[in-house]
């Protein structure tokens, strides 16, 4: 399984090495098989981003919630509120 971006692929390989030089919002990583370390840590970097983007503050996370409220929609016409 590759890595999703450089700066996860760096910190699986600093799991797998040097598990007592991890930050703290890593340590997650060490309670990871030394397989799947390994999987993420030799992946090629050429490819990757450096940071994967969050899926939470996505560009559409807050419009599909805007729209789930019942608030107007912009662009559409036929809005109350010109």
């Amino acid at each position: 399984m590759p890595a999703t971006s450089k700066a996860f692929r760096r910190a699986a390989a600093i799991a797998e090495h040097k598990p007592d030089e991890l930050y703290p919002e890593n340590k997650g990583l060490a309670k990871m098989s030394k397989g799947q370390l390994h999987d993420f840590a030799r992946t090629p970097e050429k490819s990757l981003p450096e940071h994967k983007k969050s899926e939470k503050y996505g560009r559409g996370s807050m419009a599909d919630a805007h729209s789930q409220h019942g608030r107007h929609k912009r662009g559409r016409g036929d809005s109350l509120h010109k």
